[in-house]
């Protein structure tokens, strides 16, 4: 079981986001990642992702045996510098994604996860583990991790109690 929190502001705005124009961060960009991704699900990997365009984020693994799982998928539409809450959780029963204090989805539990040599290799924040290229393009602050999952109440009490330090406030990330 387990959860992590953060704030994100990213550089660009969604596509979807018609006030902004957005353009997304131009790649499938990870907010965090452990291990690679393959298309043959060879090496392990676990990652909370976001689409090309910044409409979609995702959270998905994969173990080393071909095994494979996209647990949760969900729209979001970004503003360009803007502060948004993000909370994953995940146990053996469930897995959510919340922005802004709001649960967006919920999936199935964990039933794939990288081995004990790939998460033992550490995690990578803001981009991909391998190459560096796929990155989220943007600012990211007040990352905390649990060894358990975090409540609904917990991560809304959570938005609410500090959305008065980010949410007047633009990144301004160049």
């Amino acid at each position: 079981d387990g959860s992590v929190v953060f704030w994100f502001a990213p550089n660009w705005a969604s596509t979807s986001d018609t006030n902004d124009f957005g353009t997304g961060p131009g790649v499938w960009s990870r907010l965090l990642e452990i291990g690679t991704y393959t298309s043959d699900a060879s090496f392990g990997w676990w990652s909370l992702f976001m689409d090309d365009v910044g409409n979609n984020i995702y959270f998905s693994a994969q173990d080393a045996s071909g095994g494979e799982a996209d647990y949760l998928s969900a729209p979001v539409t970004f503003t360009s510098n803007a502060w948004h809450l993000i909370a994953l959780t995940w146990s053996s029963t469930n897995t959510a994604l919340f922005v802004d204090g709001t649960c967006l989805t919920n999936g199935p539990g964990l039933s794939v996860l990288p081995g004990p040599d790939i998460l033992a290799g550490g995690f990578a924040i803001g981009s991909d583990a391998a190459t560096g290229t796929m990155q989220m393009h943007g600012a990211m602050n007040n990352l905390t991790s649990y060894n358990y999952a975090l409540d609904a109440g917990t991560i809304n009490g959570a938005f609410v109690m500090n959305e008065i330090f980010y949410l007047p406030y633009t990144a301004n990330i160049q």
